[in-house]
C-alpha cells in the first residue's frame, strides 16, 4: 500500500489524494504530526522532510509528480505480481 505523508492544507498532498482516488490506488494518509508515533520516520532514512512524501514499497518520493509516481508504482506492481 502507498503511504502518503502530508500535512493539512498541503497542495501537493491534496493533488496526490485526488490522483489516487481517480485511479483507484489504495493509500494510507499519515499526517506529519503522527509520523514519529507511526515509526515510519526511522524506515525512511531521510534527513530531508518535504510535504508530501510518498512511500511506494521501499522507494521514497519527495513531492508529487503524477508521471514519476506512476512509473514507480507500475514497477512496484509488476514486481509484486
Amino acid at each position: 500500500m502507498i503511504k502518503l505523508l502530508t500535512h493539512p492544507g498541503c497542495p501537493g498532498g491534496r493533488r496526490a489524494k485526488i490522483y489516487f482516488q481517480r485511479h483507484q490506488i489504495p493509500y494510507e494518509e499519515i499526517l506529519w504530526s503522527e509520523v514519529e508515533k507511526s515509526g515510519i520516520r526511522k524506515a525512511m532514512d531521510s534527513p530531508v522532510m518535504v510535504s508530501p512524501m510518498i512511500l511506494v514499497g521501499n522507494e521514497v518520493l519527495r513531492g508529487f509528480d503524477p508521471k514519476h509516481f506512476q512509473q514507480v508504482y507500475n514497477r512496484k506492481v509488476e514486481k509484486d505480481e
